[in-house]
């Protein structure tokens, strides 16, 4: 986010309007339409990302068995393998281009040098600067989740007079560089999951915050979800980071203790439904489940 602009504000270009670029716009009607993805120009000059990743590409490489990740697909009983970049590991176009870009990178980039550390001595202790980007990285992750799992839609401002519309090329490049883009009364979905994106994050980080260690696993292998249901954060399919009070009650001694946790969660918060590993059928504690899911049986 640009250095100029303050926490919880936006930077407006409102095309062909006699409105100043950075005004402060009130709004007491709105009308609120269908939440769907927007497209981006034909081609997608500009580059948008359309497939937004929920956990970093990087994280579930590590993950994988030279590149091929294990997926259990709970809604669709349905199991199969596919790599870092298949779309159940994505968004849609949910947030802006600036958040999943200049608001993200930072915290993704640091954490991956991290993680590379951490294959390298998993007994490491994490310094404070460590700490801070495990909580960063969590705080992204947890935000993206709740956007993922409940977008907001496109508003419609009713006190603008509506300008001209403006091509679609033109709209990506403004939204490439930063600005929220408004020719039409509309504010795009992914512009209001943005800011929502920035003060998740922000929210969460002036929390208390947790101090993570790396846990490894001796046998079997753990299985992740896509979005958050519990605090640990993957960094491959045996090291887990774990808060410090986890990590004492040995909550997760083994890994069927910590795959068993995983699901209970996810069906009792009813968070997650994807699932994924290395190979789910070494993931202990949980293959009688998997197995019940996809022969479409009922589940305990």
């Amino acid at each position: 986010m640009p250095d100029d602009l303050k926490i919880g504000t936006v930077k407006l270009s409102i095309v062909n309007s006699a409105i100043p670029e950075n005004t402060e716009v009130k709004t007491v009607s709105f009308a609120v339409g269908k939440s769907k993805p927007h497209p981006t120009a034909k081609g997608n000059p500009h580059g948008i990302t359309v497939n937004q990743h929920l956990l970093p590409a990087r994280t579930i490489e590590r993950i994988s068995s030279n590149g091929r990740i294990d997926i259990l697909d709970v809604e669709r009983k349905k199991r199969r393998f596919s790599n870092s970049s298949d779309q159940i590991f994505c968004a849609r176009r949910c947030w802006s281009q600036d958040a999943e870009t200049t608001l993200s990178h930072e915290i993704e980039s640091d954490f991956q040098i991290l993680c590379d550390k951490i294959e390298v001595n998993p007994l490491i202790n994490l310094n404070t600067d460590e700490q801070n980007i495990c909580n960063k990285f969590y705080a992204l992750w947890t935000a993206r989740g709740n956007i993922f799992s409940s977008p907001l839609p496109d508003i419609q401002l009713s006190e603008i007079q509506s300008p001209i519309d403006i091509e679609q090329i033109q709209r990506d490049e403004l939204e490439k560089n930063g600005h929220v883009v408004l020719s039409d009364r509309t504010v795009r979905s992914y512009d209001i999951n943005a800011i929502v994106l920035q003060h998740q994050i922000n929210t969460l980080l002036s929390e208390e915050q947790e101090t993570w260690h790396p846990w490894v696993f001796e046998y079997g292998e753990c299985m992740f979800s896509i979005i958050p249901t519990f605090k640990a954060i993957p960094v491959t399919n045996k090291i887990v980071l774990l808060p410090l009070n986890q990590k004492n009650e040995c909550e997760f001694k083994t890994t069927e203790s910590f795959n068993r946790q995983l699901l209970k969660i996810s069906r009792d918060t009813k968070t997650a439904n994807v699932f994924f590993s290395h190979d789910l059928e070494k993931c202990l504690g949980v293959t009688s489940y998997i197995r019940r899911i996809l022969s479409g049986k009922p589940t305990k």
